[in-house]
């Protein structure tokens, strides 16, 4: 599948309609009190997610004293998907079933069937459902899955951890059996397998071309925002043919040129490994199929609440199914971290499954930490070979990079992750000449996903390790030579596009060369190596984009009539702070910060009655878009560096709204002022009052009223959707026409409990286009290691460590150094000790936990020897995402510290102390 085909093939998402493929109503909601309280409990037991931190958690206005969950969290007070039961929601059976699932432990010998008298005899399970049954009751596949659902009797499992069955047990005999074996059960002996079989070849997930040739700085001969995608089957290269042979002739000449120019050639092989994203709590939910009202109830944590509802309805889609689900109705909890590995996780679909054969009863499925190891999302492992020339003058002239990622069983996010590696291959440089190549296969390993870094991590990795290995040779500083590559503003990516925002990656490298760390570096080898260890200092820097390009936000903001303020967003706060970030989103507008948030509901902006579908051409937009209730994409999933811009974009314009035509006519009123010219300049907040023209001032409790008692609007609800721009639509508000940058709205007046919805009178999409020019915004971070390896053992401890980010204009400084401090750990982590093996003795054959899998410890991360430097925001430049980025630079930071201290480079993570120890002899 290649880029536009992902485009065309994503995720398809409505509100509160059928559609075609899945004739059912979605109805997502952030679970809170009133939906699940523990019955015959205290109030202190009473389960609810409001995690309202009061007055003492504002430092004023656009501050926070900590995060807005942080005092819940710490105190115990935080509930998340596992903490719930059948018991606590309201309506809800309480009788709740429990569900093995039984996993495939090898894939290279013929399934059988499972042994179900044993089961029966064992486990007291009193219900199996088997591929059969899917195939008998017509149930479907969601597209991004791939594969089949359940492993058939009589074939090979597709991989190392699929489901073969599912496995009903009563929650008291459950119960028995814990207290009886409470260790981990090995479920592998029910499962009967048979002769070897052979593998067969692995299928593509995913494959994508990005070349691109300089005719000068700002225009080029050929590339794919120019020309066009380009895919197989290629054709004979010809510079005027179609775009495949094109590309060929263009990446033939870029070969050509590389061996015939005299330039300086570096090539490398880089493999980089599989990882767990190891978030604090495992996967976990409940479910209940209604069958009186044909509606699936699903309570979980998740990163994409809105399509996991979605994908949960398409398993039904089939009008021939045995099942009928017209309502999914899914309660969003918060997941307890997700770096990516909660977003379209295979875990609710089996939930829904199970749920539906589940005879009415509330279904949970038994699953922990073993279970999370054996079948849970991971990092995308990656061979690389990078190839780079350079000339006389640093210049690096040229790139030529093959991106090969094992996605695992199903395909799940590997067409997006593999797009991404190829699309940020190219780092922070400009190169004249590209030619990446990347794609994605299946194997027998465990699926692989969406993860912090989405396959920029892993180009990030071999690019820098290259970059730096160039310098050494060419006997150039490292920082200078990087200098002498940055992209700018005017300047075409890697896509051919431009960047929106300007990249002060210059000012990143230069606050890094100036620092003591860097300077000293060859002084602090020398003096803090010994007879027991060498020591040394590396750099690597990293751009990443935030963001997806398809980035569709749902955002409300409402004043109450005690004056508190309220925001809801499609927004999943993951662990990256986003709920503290759109609660400050909104302090200037209002002179106050949000009082209270409310984090992955869609169902509460049913009030916009949106349709959304892609389409695949220009026209098919522009005849969609006359439905004034149309939109490409409704609810995009949780990415880790989106909250900062763009869900922040779509909460400020509900804000603004509310400011204009609520708060502003209030002040005016009781002013007494004339010139009623809404003005944001016009506009002071100091202390809690109002100040207009910088003389009449009003208190916001006065303010509130005076609304409320005219009747003003109080509430503001908006869609907003960008593709390399936001959509613009033109609405009439009161007496005027406003053209806004959202394409939804919907207004609420004060004291009526609904919205309005105000259809758009013209609406400008960006154009379809876009969608070649991949991600457009970046965000620059160089990091400073310094590393000390111990001759005989081969360990390697990160000594120090400073960071130097842009990150535009800064929300909550706190947020920031919190991402970079934990990416840091994660990176560690994942460049000196973690590691999946694919298939033998790997966590697809069961058995891992954090007991074999050895992940970063407080005596590993110099907490306290880690410096985070922000670099002075450009005037009114937005907010950037950064919580990926921060974790891309530091494999290549270390890898290339060790090679400063030791003169071996190493490209395989992770860099272990047994390798360490070879290559030092």
């Amino acid at each position: 599948m290649n880029l536009m085909d992902a485009y065309k093939q994503n995720r398809r998402t409505f509100i509160g309609i059928s559609s075609g493929l899945a004739s059912a109503t979605l109805m997502v909601k952030y679970l809170a009190q009133g939906d699940a309280e523990a019955k015959e409990q205290t109030d202190y037991d009473k389960k609810n997610q409001i995690l309202d931190p009061g007055p003492a958690w504002s430092a004023g206005p656009g501050k926070a004293r900590h995060r807005y969950d942080g005092l819940a969290k710490v105190s115990g007070r935080k509930i998340y998907g596992r903490d719930f039961h059948a018991a606590d929601m309201q309506g809800w059976p309480t009788d709740e079933v429990r569900v093995l699932v039984l996993r495939a432990h090898a894939a290279d010998r013929i399934f059988l069937g499972v042994d179900v008298a044993k089961l029966e005899k064992d486990l007291k399970v009193f219900k199996v459902v088997t591929h059969q049954d899917f195939v008998r009751d017509h149930l479907k596949i969601p597209f991004y899955f791939g594969r089949i659902m359940m492993a058939v009797p009589g074939g090979r499992p597709d991989y190392l951890g699929q489901p073969v069955a599912l496995a009903f047990i009563r929650n008291k005999d459950y119960l028995a059996l814990l207290a009886i074996e409470p260790k981990f059960f090995d479920l592998s002996s029910y499962v009967q397998l048979g002769s070897t079989a052979s593998l067969g070849q692995p299928t593509s997930y995913g494959m994508t071309r990005l070349t691109r040739y300089r005719e000068s700085p700002t225009k080029d001969l050929f590339s794919v925002a120019q020309d066009g995608m380009s895919s197989p089957p290629w054709e004979a290269p010809d510079p005027k043919g179609s775009t495949n042979a094109r590309c060929v002739y263009y990446g033939n000449l870029i070969e050509q040129e590389m061996q015939n120019q005299g330039w300086h050639i570096f090539s490398e092989s880089y493999v980089t490994q599989s990882v767990d994203p190891c978030f604090m709590e495992s996967e976990s939910g409940i479910a209940w199929f209604e069958k009186k009202k044909n509606t699936l109830h699903l309570t979980l944590g998740t990163q994409s609440p809105y399509e996991d509802a979605d994908a949960c309805a398409t398993i039904f889609a089939d009008k021939t199914s045995s099942f009928r689900v017209q309502t999914v109705k899914l309660n969003a909890c918060y997941p307890g971290g997700g770096f990516g590995g909660r977003d379209h996780s295979d875990f609710p679909l089996y939930l829904a499954i199970a749920a539906v054969y589940g005879d009415g009863k509330p279904i949970r499925i038994v699953y922990n930490r073993f279970e999370q190891f054996q079948a849970g999302i991971k990092r995308h492992p990656a061979r690389i070979q990078e190839k780079i020339a350079v000339d006389n003058d640093g210049m690096i002239q040229a790139l030529k990079t093959d991106i090969q990622l094992d996605g695992g069983g199903q395909n799940n996010f590997s067409f997006a992750v593999q797009a991404v590696a190829a699309q940020n291959a190219t780092a922070a440089y400009y190169i004249p000449r590209v030619d990446i190549q990347s794609q994605a296969l299946s194997s027998i390993a465990v699926t692989a996903g969406s993860m912090r870094g989405f396959g920029t991590l892993q180009a990030m990795f071999a690019l820098e390790s290259l970059v730096d290995q160039a310098a050494y040779k060419l006997k150039l500083d490292p920082i200078e030579l990087r200098l002498i590559n940055l992209l700018n503003n005017f300047q075409n990516t890697t896509m051919g596009g431009k960047p929106t925002y300007v990249i002060q990656s210059e000012k990143v490298l230069r606050a890094a060369q100036t620092s003591k760390f860097w300077v000293e570096r060859e002084l602090s080898k020398k003096t803090k190596s010994d007879s027991k260890n060498m020591y040394g200092v590396g750099f690597a820097l990293a751009l990443k984009s935030y963001g997806t390009n398809l980035d569709a936000c749902l955002a409300a903001v409402e004043i109450a009539a005690d004056g508190r303020v309220l925001v809801k967003s499609n927004g999943i706060d993951m662990g990256n702070g986003v709920a503290t970030t759109l609660s400050l989103a909104v302090a200037d507008l209002f002179g106050r910060n949000a009082d209270r948030i409310l984090m992955g509901v869609t169902e509460d902006f049913e009030s916009l009655r949106l349709t959304s579908s892609f389409e695949s051409s220009q026209a098919a937009e522009d005849s969609k878009a006359k439905n004034p209730r149309w939109v490409p994409y409704l609810s995009m999933s949780q990415a880790a560096s989106a909250g900062a811009y763009q869900m922040r974009h779509a909460v400020r314009q509900a804000a603004t709204l509310v400011l204009r035509h609520g708060v502003w006519p209030a002040a005016c009123n009781l002013a007494n002022i004339g010139n009623r010219t809404f003005d944001i300049k016009r506009i002071k907040w100091k202390q809690g009052e109002i100040w207009i023209d910088s003389e009449r001032r009003i208190g916001w409790q006065a303010l509130v009223e005076n609304l409320y008692k005219q009747k003003m609007v109080s509430g503001a609800m908006v869609h907003a959707y960008y593709r390399s721009q936001w959509a613009e639509a033109s609405f009439r508000i009161g007496n005027a026409i406003e053209t806004l940058p959202i394409d939804a709205l919907a207004l609420r007046l004060a004291h009526h409990s609904s919205y309005t919805l105000l259809d758009r009178i013209t609406v400008q999409m960006p154009p379809f286009k876009n969608n070649l020019f991949g991600v457009d915004m970046f965000t620059p971070y160089g990091l400073l290691v310094g590393v000390a390896v111990n001759k005989e053992t081969g360990v390697v401890r990160v000594d120090a460590a400073e960071g130097y980010i842009d990150v535009g204009q800064m929300g909550q400084l706190e947020i920031v150094e919190g991402q970079a401090q934990g990416a840091l750990a994660m990176g560690i982590g994942q460049t000196l000790f973690e590691n999946l093996p694919l298939t033998k003795g790997g966590p697809g054959e069961g058995g891992w936990n954090f007991g074999r899998y050895r992940v970063p410890l407080m005596g590993d991360i110099p907490i306290n020897r880690f410096k985070l430097h922000v670099i002075e925001p450009i005037p009114n430049d937005p907010p950037k995402g950064m919580s990926e980025v921060v974790e891309c630079a530091v494999a290549p930071a270390i890898a290339n510290a060790i090679a400063h201290a030791t003169g071996k480079r190493f490209r395989e993570l992770p860099i272990s102390p047994d390798k360490v120890k070879g290559a030092l002899g």
